[in-house]
């Protein structure tokens, strides 16, 4: 942890919270409870090889600081809550946003976004590579669709689902 501390000071970067015993989601629920609701705000959440996300806040993490977020580092993690002004402000931001990221074989995932926003349609933007094995993984183990199908990826026309 002094490691990362000591990377931390030379990035600038504020000084890290340190958390006993609670995983990073749990920490970013227990942050966002303690944020204001905003019809102007989206949550997002990005996902990088581990060994990325060092390089990747250097070059990228004050231009990702648009609010409260919470970097993950062993599980290659960073949410974000980004503040726009309107939907297309946020649009070009998690465009660009998803390309960065994407250029280092990661991804993007809107959590959250005012239902107004088109940003609904990123929800689901990120489709990895091994979707349809995954697929064929749940029609072979869970044939009758029993279990819960959390990223909403696995269920598909045969099930008759959207």
């Amino acid at each position: 942890m002094e490691e990362v501390k000591r990377r931390l000071r030379q990035m600038g970067a504020p000084v890290p919270l340190e958390v006993d015993g609670s995983p990073g989601l749990e920490r970013w629920v227990r942050l966002l409870e303690r944020v204001p609701p905003a019809n102007t705000a989206a949550v997002v959440r990005v996902g990088l090889p581990p060994r990325h996300v060092e390089a990747f806040w250097q070059t990228h993490g004050r231009w990702l600081e648009r609010g409260p977020l919470l970097v993950d580092v062993p599980h290659g993690l960073i949410y974000v809550h980004a503040e726009h002004d309107d939907d297309a402000s946020a649009q070009a931001w998690l465009k660009a946003l998803t390309a960065r990221v994407t250029a280092l074989d990661g991804y993007t995932w809107v959590v959250d976004a005012p239902p107004a926003w088109s940003l609904a349609r990123w929800r689901r933007g990120y489709m990895p590579d091994t979707l349809e094995l995954m697929r064929a993984l749940k029609r072979c183990w869970d044939p009758k669709n029993v279990l819960e199908d959390v990223w909403g990826l696995l269920v598909d026309s045969e099930w008759g689902l959207p």
